[in-house]
């Protein structure tokens, strides 16, 4: 046969998984598949809880229900008056309402019930008065030789009157009808006539107690008012007291006309304070320009504040008329004349007294500035002594007002209480209840209870359900592929064959021996039918070599044992050369019968260390040549990549007609898509009761991701109950 050089598969033949949106939703088929699966499931469990629960209601006892109405007229007791919120708050209110439905369930109702109709004497509420001995008692005392069972014991009173309590108030039912002011009182017991006895007696004992609660309310009222007035009283008595005892011990006929004196008088002293306090400011101011000239031994001549004095201001004048006059003689008559002597002398007298002036004005304004200093401290002190007088006058009229303010209002509550009183105890004397019946129990003719339709509805129902339920946990829990169906339904690759389940024994050691010499076996005819398959989906002409590379998802998946048995069925007509590139977890060698030791093979070749005919086995039984996997590499994926590889392929075509390539799992390592340019498709193997779907889907998306020619898929180990299931391999013409 010639050689050909690797091709990939047809386009065809490259089948991705369905996408995630087709697999979410749910055919009708599958919907059917399903039922059908389960259909004992869905049609069992009703009939069985259906068939319960009509056993169940007529195992009964007859229940039945007698109903009172009651009326509660929205006029509501006000025995405080206007406080009336206090006692009955949210009255005409859902909340309202409810309480009453409380108070008709309530356990006093039921105790008055058994006690007015003596129903601790009725055997349904009552009971028989006797304690009967334990059940594993009564059971013992059937074996013969065991004593008998003790008789049974009186129940103490104590006891059977809290039981009969207990029935009664379960027996007790209470509604309010919507929109309306009606209460349903409702009366459950075998007797018909005890029914309606019991709803008309709650209906009465009911009413009799809203009175009673009325009655209890005003006679409360009327004690915590008489309590609360006495305190009042005495609050009242003191807060009077209190306010006399202060007016004494301050002396206070009227605060308001003291005040107005004081407030005048701190009105005046403030005015004096800020006269007294500008003054000094303006001293000081005049006082600080003449030491600073002081201080820089200028005349004093030069401070403004003593040239505005009016006899210092009259001396200037006439000190420069002087010196005027004393110029106009220099000119006229010169320096040694009388008149300018006399002039001279004159304005000299002049200056002397001008001078003597500016320092007696500075003295003076110094004494002026220590006394206006003083005079400012006096009138500060006399302001705050009318203050504190002030504040005390204050903090008395605080006081003051503070106690008859507490004085009125004990006087107003004393008053509130008093009328309140007075009001109650009139109110007391005709109090009466806003319930009233309005329309009696009758004897009720048909039973409440059981009622048969309901029960029998009711459980058909719960069966259903229940059986829907264990349906969809088994269809959810389920994440493993278990048939073809369920394959074709998630992924659209085409189902090339079905192998049977075979015992382990059989499968892995001998699986050359179970297709070579039982050849009629399902197992054989399998296999057979997976070699027409692929032949017809990989379009191989006659002349042409076709390589096969078998993988699988996940290890443990049969893709080995089905390399061998493929092999061997291809070896009858055709030149078959197995070759082993799962270099992690090798095993093809050991099914062709080369024991379980070591042997060298692809690894090593590829690195240069062997030679070809080194490594070429065969298999005496069939004929059928196989290449180990060799010495576990550090680097198994780069050796499958290498030039070296595909060249070894390409050889290889030239010396067999069909190559089946061993690789590793898809999930587990990324070797098998080196090999995506050297092989003509892959056949990708899953265990039935194994292979994991998501898993098993990740893997397709992986192939369809790399573009590697799928020619088809493979279901591995299922459990097949027909005689044979070859011919299967006919499902890939709908593809």
């Amino acid at each position: 046969m010639n050689a050909a050089p690797p091709r990939s598969a047809s386009p065809s033949a490259i089948t991705p998984p369905k996408s995630l949106e087709s697999r979410d939703l749910i055919s009708t088929e599958e919907i059917i598949a399903i039922i059908r699966a389960n259909l004992v499931i869905l049609c069992g469990l009703p009939f069985i809880f259906g068939i319960g629960a009509l056993y169940y209601g007529l195992s009964q006892d007859k229940i039945y229900s007698a109903t009172a109405l009651v009326q509660l007229d929205p006029r509501p007791s006000r025995p405080l008056g206007r406080s009336e919120d206090i006692y009955d708050p949210g009255y005409n209110s859902n909340e309202y309402y409810g309480t009453q439905l409380q108070i008709l369930e309530s356990r006093k109702l039921a105790e008055q019930l058994t006690q007015r109709l003596n129903l601790i004497d009725v055997e349904e509420f009552g009971g028989s008065g006797f304690r009967s001995p334990p059940w594993w008692e009564k059971a013992l005392a059937l074996i013969p030789g065991t004593p008998d069972a003790s008789p049974p014991e009186p129940i103490p009173e104590a006891s059977r009157l809290e039981s009969t309590i207990r029935r009664v108030a379960a027996a007790t039912q209470s509604s309010l009808a919507p929109n309306t002011t009606l209460f349903r009182v409702q009366f459950l017991s075998r007797d018909p006539q005890l029914a309606a006895i019991g709803a008309n007696a709650l209906a009465d004992l009911y009413i009799e107690e809203l009175l009673q609660a009325r009655l209890d309310i005003y006679s409360k009222a009327s004690n915590w008012l008489l309590s609360k007035l006495g305190n009042v009283q005495g609050d009242l008595n003191r807060a009077e007291t209190d306010l006399q005892s202060f007016r004494d011990e301050r002396n206070i006929v009227k605060v308001g006309g003291n005040r107005g004196l004081i407030e005048s008088e701190v009105a005046d002293l403030t005015r004096l304070l800020r006269d007294a306090e500008n003054k000094r400011k303006q001293l000081e101011n005049m006082f600080a320009e003449i030491q600073r000239i002081t201080r820089r031994d200028a005349s004093l001549t030069e401070a403004q504040p003593l040239l505005l004095d009016a006899t210092i201001k009259d001396t200037a004048g006439q000190v420069l008329r002087a010196a005027t006059k004393v110029s106009e003689l220099e000119q006229r008559y010169g320096t040694r004349h009388p008149e300018y002597l006399a002039a001279k002398s004159q304005l000299e007298s002049l200056e002397d007294s001008y001078r003597e002036q500016l320092t007696n004005k500075s003295r003076s304004l110094q004494a002026q500035l220590q006394s206006a200093r003083n005079s400012e401290s006096q009138i500060r002190r006399d302001k705050l002594e009318a203050d504190k007088k002030l504040r005390a006058l204050d903090r008395d009229e605080f006081e003051l007002n503070m106690l008859e303010r507490n004085v009125r209002n004990n006087q107003q509550l004393y008053d509130l209480f008093l009328a309140r009183l007075q009001e109650t105890e009139s109110n007391s004397s005709f109090a009466e209840s806003n319930a009233r019946i309005a329309d009696p129990a009758v004897p009720p003719r048909a039973p409440f209870a059981p009622q048969i339709k309901q029960l029998l509805l009711v459980g058909v129902a719960l069966g259903a359900l229940l059986a829907t339920m264990l349906v969809l946990l088994r269809e959810l829990l389920r994440s493993r592929i278990d048939t073809p169906e369920e394959l074709e339904q998630i992924c659209s690759a085409p189902l090339l064959g079905v192998v049977p389940h075979m015992r382990a024994k059989k499968l892995h050691d001998h699986v050359i021996e179970q297709v070579v010499q039982d050849s009629r076996s399902n197992y054989a005819d399998s296999i057979r039918s997976i070699k027409t398959a692929v032949l017809i989906r990989s379009n191989r002409q006659p002349t042409e070599a076709i390589c096969l590379a078998l993988t699988s998802t996940e290890p443990s998946e049969g893709k080995t044992t089905l390399t061998a048995a493929l092999a061997a069925v291809f070896s009858s007509n055709a030149r078959v050369l197995a070759l082993d590139t799962d270099l992690r977890r090798p095993r093809l060698a050991q099914l062709f019968g080369a024991g379980k030791g070591r042997l060298s093979g692809l690894a090593e070749y590829l690195q240069g260390e062997i030679e070809l005919d080194a490594i070429l086995r065969t298999n005496e039984q069939t004929g059928i040549h196989y290449i180990p996997s060799g010495r576990p590499p550090s680097n198994p994926a780069v050796l499958l990549e290498s030039p070296r590889f595909a060249q070894l392929l390409a050889d290889m075509r030239k010396r067999y007609d069909v190559i089946l390539i061993d690789t590793p799992p898809l999930l587990a390592a990324s070797d098998a898509m080196h090999l995506i340019a050297s092989v003509d498709g892959f056949l990708v193997i899953t265990r039935a009761h194994k292979t994991h779907r998501n898993a098993f889907l990740s893997s397709m998306k992986r192939m369809e991701t790399a573009h590697a020619p799928c020619l088809g898929i493979i279901l591995n180990d299922a459990a097949i109950t027909r005689p044979s299931y070859g011919g299967y391999y006919n499902s890939i013409k709908k593809y």
